[in-house]
């Protein structure tokens, strides 16, 4: 019997248990309204069952593992093994919230358990600004919940997936060291885990073979298009997700073949080679040096329980592997040749190692960007698309994971996460490796512990390649094979540990408490862009919406910044938008846009501005996709513009910031300003400077147009300034020629500034020119 039972009678933690399971019946009851009518009549009749059966919801989930938890989200209601799950927990929670005694049992490292999740948790907060408009944009809870339990790695959603999975699986955790402590009940486990895993390699090998099509059921998935060739995959969607599957189950199997008093029978037989033939062609490296190194773990640890030699191990493990070998080879001789190429090829190929190492140093590089909190739990794809965009050499490698369960971690969600996760494992193995030790007079305990150590030594292994938590269904029984380890640690237990008091509380309040702190340094992904080649109007760049808090990063050592935009706001032509360049949160430049065409805005950024700059684009108003496209009925947020990734950084010189470019007048160059302050550099070659300026506007008679002019040396003082009226519209003889002596600066370079008092646009006179135009004035001339 398990021990350390704990009597929680706080009404704090009553109502804290009353939150969860409201929490969990409203999940469940919004999944039965957005659920297929035939599962939710099955979810019925077990939900009825239930009452009568606590166990048969926690069957069924092990019997249907590999057919609904296979993948993320999809049309096929995967989520289909949470409902049931759900109906598991509430089982037990429902009747223990109204008991008079509340009777929980703890677990030896859950403290490392709840800092993980804690960590997970707090690795939200980067992401916390698109996750919150991606929820007002749908507006609706059950909208929400089914757009979660439908995200793939590829949107915002997946991000409130993972924790979601995390809490369910923890408590999952709890359930089975609170329930499962009989014999029979585990042996009731046992049979419906292996019974779904030997139904579904039967199907596997069908689909293999042809005889049977499971096409219709992966019609979501394009990384079977990408494979080549054909590989056994079952109902999974990929066969490194089978794989998986069955290096962790298939321990609980193989290791009472070794049981001494079991007699080998033909049956056994078939079914280590089922599991052979399916380990074997799913064509995964990984899982063929996991599934062997569960292996040795599982025959080195049989022949210390039944004290065989470790000549006869070796004998063993010789035999066994001719055997393999020759069962392999017979496969052989039944295959085409295609399929024995894609085999020879994958054997020759077992130790290439650079497609991962690759993937990882990008996984790395990401990390480097947010070393404090990583970049956010269920983020790695998009922070991926931002950091590498498509003309980036990295953009056309694998993104959705880190193909490595601890890099992943680290970069998602931070060192601190990954360290309770390493320090929860490490306790998992020594808590077993102690009750093998202890349970030399108990042969039947034992063989679950080897089977419970070879099946965490494949995840661990496994986990060097492939993100393991990506698939619902390997997190589900990695949770249960910790479950099952604190139930043989406990029942190995001395009886005067029973009432022992968690040593570990006061210790989990100090590392929340630092991890919160570490809030305050984590930056949000206010430099989260989904990079892509945006085409609008005749004009093309790489570039992305802005959000209202994005923010580019740039390290930034000349004078002016420079990029470009386009609007997609519908009323645009009638209702001008203003956009601003800001830098560090101050808007630096504007921009009056009256079309759909790309502009250029530039600001100048004076020297006193802490680098590197933080430049974002804002406008005045927002655009929500349902304007411009009305069949989209959940909007998913609101949109500044969009914006290009290349922000040039430049000296000021004479292409300065706030004009229009040159056009050629009568042999020489003038150019229009469209900003009330305009800036350039000149450098003074002669004593006296000539410019030519003129305006346009056509209120001129009645106001005229205020223009000041003005030369500032390095230090910002003024060298020059002054003022003018223009009075007339701008054609033959109405130029106005402003001299300034500059004799002083000879051979220097001075910056000049054109403030007018007003900005007008032609368009509203009816003429064909949307520009916002300032002053016109021509380039220096000197004498």
């Amino acid at each position: 019997m398990i021990q350390n039972q704990h009597i929680h009678s706080s009404p704090f933690f009553r109502a804290l248990l009353g939150i969860a399971v409201f929490f969990l019946f409203v999940l469940f009851c919004i999944l039965l309204d957005i659920s297929n009518f035939f599962l939710n009549y099955i979810l019925f009749l077990l939900l009825a069952a239930s009452i009568f059966k606590p166990f048969y919801p926690l069957y069924l989930l092990f019997l249907l593992l590999p057919f609904f938890g296979n993948n993320p989200g999809g049309k096929h209601f995967l989520f289909f093994v949470d409902q049931i799950l759900l109906i598991a927990l509430l089982r037990w929670l429902i009747p223990l919230l109204f008991a008079k005694k509340i009777v929980l049992r703890g677990a030896r490292f859950g403290v490392w358990i709840w800092l993980f999740f804690i960590a997970t948790i707090l690795c939200l907060f980067p992401l916390r600004l698109e996750i919150l408009n991606e929820m007002r944009a749908i507006g609706n809870i059950k909208w929400l919940l089914y757009n979660v339990f439908n995200a793939y790695a590829v949107n915002y959603f997946w991000s409130l997936r993972v924790p979601l999975n995390l809490f369910l699986s923890i408590m999952f955790f709890y359930h089975v060291i609170n329930n499962v402590s009989e014999k029979k009940q585990l042996s009731n486990l046992a049979l419906c885990a292996l019974s779904g895993m030997f139904l579904s390699l039967a199907i596997g090998i069908l689909d293999f073979h042809n005889i049977i099509d499971l096409t219709f059921f992966r019609s979501l998935n394009p990384d079977i298009q990408r494979f080549g060739y054909k590989r056994l995959m079952s109902l999974f969607w990929h066969s490194g997700w089978f794989a998986e599957y069955l290096s962790l189950l298939s321990p609980f199997y193989l290791a009472f073949l070794c049981y001494r008093k079991f007699k080998l029978k033909l049956r056994h037989i078939l079914l280590f080679t089922m599991i052979l033939y399916g380990v074997v062609f799913t064509y995964q490296r990984a899982g063929w040096i996991s599934f062997m190194s569960s292996a040795v773990v599982l025959l080195f640890l049989c022949g210390k329980t039944y004290h065989y030699s470790y000549r006869r191990l070796l004998r063993i493990f010789v035999g066994l592997f001719v055997l393999s070998l020759g069962f392999a080879m017979l496969f052989l001789v039944f295959f085409d040749t295609d399929m024995k190429m894609s085999l020879v090829h994958r054997l020759q190929n077992i130790f290439q190692y650079k497609d991962r190492t690759h993937i990882w140093n990008q996984a790395l590089i990401l990390y480097s960007k947010k070393p404090f909190l990583g970049v956010g739990s269920g983020n790695y794809y998009l922070y991926h698309r931002s950091a590498f965009p498509p003309d980036h050499p990295f953009f056309d490698y694998d993104k959705v994971t880190a193909h490595n369960t601890y890099i992943h971690l680290l970069v998602e969600r931070g060192p601190f996460a990954l360290l309770f996760f390493i320090v929860l494992l490490g306790s998992a193995f020594h808590s077993l490796i102690k009750s093998f030790g202890r349970g030399e007079n108990n042969p039947d305990r034992r063989m679950i512990v080897v089977a419970l150590l070879s099946s965490l030594t494949a995840f661990t292994v496994y986990g060097i390649a492939q993100y393991m938590f990506y698939i619902r269904i390997i997190e589900l029984i990695f949770w249960f094979i910790l479950a099952l380890s604190e139930i043989v640690s406990r029942a190995e237990q001395d009886q005067y540990q029973e009432n022992k008091r968690n040593p570990y509380r006061w210790h989990l309040v100090v590392f929340v408490a630092i991890l919160s702190v570490f809030l305050c340094f984590q930056p949000t992904s206010r430099d989260m862009f989904y990079w892509n080649k945006c085409e609008h109007i005749d004009s093309s760049f790489i570039g992305s919406w802005f959000d209202p808090w994005d923010e580019v990063t740039l390290p930034c050592e000349g004078d002016v910044v420079e990029t470009r935009f386009f609007l997609f706001h519908p009323d645009v032509k009638t209702n001008p938008v203003h956009v601003s360049l800001t830098v560090n949160e101050r808007a630096l430049a504007t921009f009056l846009t009256r079309d759909f065409y790309a502009h250029a805005i530039a600001a100048y950024v004076p020297s006193s501005f802490k680098r590197p700059l933080r430049i974002g684009l804002r406008t005045d108003r927002l655009v929500r996709m349902n304007e411009l496209f009305p069949e989209f009925k959940h909007d998913r947020k609101q949109f500044q513009c969009v914006g290009e990734r290349n922000i040039h950084c430049r000296n000021l010189g004479l292409e300065g910031v706030g004009f229009y470019p040159w056009e050629e007048t009568d042999g020489r160059r003038f150019r229009w300003t469209y900003a009330k302050r305009a800036l350039c550099e000149v450098k003074v070659t002669s004593p006296i400077l000539h410019l030519q300026l003129a305006a346009s506007n056509p209120d001129l008679s009645q106001k005229p147009l205020s223009v000041s002019i003005g030369f500032y040396n390095d230090k910002n003082r003024t060298i020059s300034s002054q003022v003018f009226l223009l009075e007339k519209q701008k054609g033959d003889n109405s130029s106005l020629n402003a001299v300034f002596d500059l004799k002083d600066y000879i051979g220097k370079t001075v910056r000049m500034e054109i403030t007018t008092d007003r900005l007008f646009c032609p368009l509203d006179d009816d003429i064909e020119d949307p520009r916002t135009l300032g002053i016109y004035v021509s380039e220096p001339f000197w004498e």
